[in-house]
């Protein structure tokens, strides 16, 4: 949970100024829970230490690609690169992390899948998609059997994104009380208790 990229990444994006925050959440929480407001700088410094953790993993991504084409297995792998959440960088309710958001800054993910020869290059859509199609998705291209009991749905249909979305709705939720659903034109947000989530140092 703490913005800390290791060197030199902890530096690369970073823009000058002073902040006196490290990136930690003892001290995030700690300013929360004494109703201490961030500044610019403070914000600022946060979504720099952020930026270098993404470059950090970036680097980490290009090692396994390079040593898949070293190896001359480039073709014979299919490499899928998706995530279990984004991150809210105080854009919403003061918030960092992730776990208290209903917001598409700590929702919405990449599902980026590569197969050199056996799917299409370049190809995108903004289907809706959820977690629980990913398994399926790769199940299916790798022409294994994809389980009755699972609830997601294979996105690909003979390895291109379809007309139609394989599904109409994505679903979220946080702390089992507050519910979304999306489709491509929309998205709801349930919140009956008119909630606002617990996040580091208080609502």
């Amino acid at each position: 949970a703490d913005y800390s990229p290791p060197p030199p990444h902890d530096a690369t994006f970073a823009r000058g100024g002073t902040s006196r925050l490290d990136g930690t959440m003892t001290q995030l929480v700690a300013l929360r829970e004494r109703g201490e407001r961030l500044d610019e700088q403070d914000v600022r410094r946060i979504v720099d230490l952020y930026d270098g953790e993404v470059a950090f993993a970036d680097e980490q991504v290009g090692r396994l690609l390079d040593a898949l084409r070293e190896r001359g297995l480039e073709r014979r792998t299919l490499v899928v690169f998706t995530a279990d959440h984004g991150e809210d960088l105080h854009q919403h309710n003061a918030y960092f992390f992730h776990s208290p958001s209903m917001y598409s800054s700590s929702l919405a993910v990449p599902l980026v899948l590569s197969w050199p020869g056996v799917l299409p290059e370049g190809e995108a859509t903004d289907h809706p998609a959820s977690l629980v199609d990913v398994a399926p998705t790769v199940l299916s291209l790798l022409g294994l059997p994809v389980p009755s009991f699972f609830q997601g749905h294979a996105l690909l249909e003979g390895g291109r994104v379809p007309r139609e979305a394989a599904r109409r709705l994505a679903f979220s939720e946080t702390s089992g009380r507050i519910f979304g659903a999306r489709t491509p034109e929309w998205r709801l947000v349930y919140n009956p208790e008119k909630l606002t989530p617990p996040a580091p140092g208080g609502p």
